[in-house]
């Protein structure tokens, strides 16, 4: 499964914090490591490659980081802001 940010999503992005506003305009906030997640998904990317890339970024092990990231991904799917191909 792959994904990537929704297109219609409006989002600005600052160090350490990103805010994202779907087309119902419902805005969310996203702190920390989701920032760079979010870098992250300007094509389509798998959930194995956002571990990976993630794991690399903070010197941590794929294991750690793998559940934050899925969640992560599950929250934004099912309020809209990020597509995924299943």
């Amino acid at each position: 499964m792959r994904w990537r940010r929704n297109p219609g999503v409006l989002w600005r992005i600052a160090p350490g914090y990103l805010a994202l506003t779907n087309v119902d305009g419902r805005t969310i906030e996203v702190g920390g490591s989701g920032c760079d997640v979010w870098s992250q998904m300007a094509g389509w990317v798998t959930e194995e490659e956002l571990v990976a890339d993630l794991a690399r970024q903070y010197g941590t092990e794929e294991r750690v980081v793998s559940p934050d990231v899925r969640s992560l991904l599950q929250e934004l799917h099912a309020q809209g802001y990020v597509d995924r191909d299943d």
